[in-house]
């Protein structure tokens, strides 16, 4: 599987002695992940790691599918710059409005520091940057310069002829995603906020 298809992950717990441990991308998905699916390259696994990994069913459908091939995060971007390495792959998003923006920008940083607050649960605490890449502008001339030490992903989201930089947030509150973009429009610099557009279950069983 190519790493632009792996999962990305958090080792939340890992008993060295035996050798194993649990790989988190939220509450409600979690992998067991073996030292034998560690690559053989890369340090000894340590709790807080992010870790880019493929998936295998359980062999018991009431235990945890396992975590393969895994690789640390940094180690990945620097095999494969251009490739997108986020737990918010695959999920949907929609650009919030003003005043979730602004809303936003408003939790509590501390002193000399800028707070974020979640815009779905309005969690002030608990945020953590998941991943920051670029999102390659719609003109060629105009975009491809890059950002340094940042990843270009070449994604159809863009929201200007320039290149943006995307920062991706997740929350502990609510386990949700959503992303900071700061993008030149028309010689303003601006900032958007991505929601993750959550689905909700209906009486039918059905996703709507």
């Amino acid at each position: 599987m190519s790493t632009a298809q792996k999962k990305i992950g958090k080792l939340r717990s890992w008993n060295q002695e035996r050798g194993f441990g649990i790989i988190e991308i939220s509450r409600k998905e979690r992998y067991f992940l073996h030292i034998t699916e560690v690559d053989e390259n890369s340090p000894d696994p340590v709790v807080g790691s992010m870790y880019a990994f493929s998936v295998r069913p359980g062999s018991d459908p009431n235990r945890l599918p396992v975590a393969v091939d895994a690789v640390p995060v940094a180690q990945s971007l620097l095999e494969h710059p251009e490739t997108l390495l986020c737990s918010a792959e695959g999920k949907e998003f929609k650009i919030a409005d003003n005043k979730t923006v602004r809303d936003v920008f408003s939790g509590d940083g501390g002193k000399n520091n800028l707070g974020l607050r979640c815009p779905a649960c309005g969690f002030d605490s608990g945020l953590h940057v998941e991943c920051a890449y670029i999102l390659k502008g719609s003109d060629n001339i105009e975009s491809g310069k890059g950002f340094a030490g940042v990843s270009h992903v070449n994604t159809k989201r863009s929201y200007g002829r320039r290149d943006g930089l995307c920062v991706g947030i997740s929350c502990e509150g609510c386990s949700c995603t959503f992303n900071i973009i700061f993008q030149q429009s028309k010689g303003s610099e601006l900032v958007y906020v991505e929601q993750e557009v959550k689905k909700t279950v209906s009486n039918e069983g059905g996703i709507r």
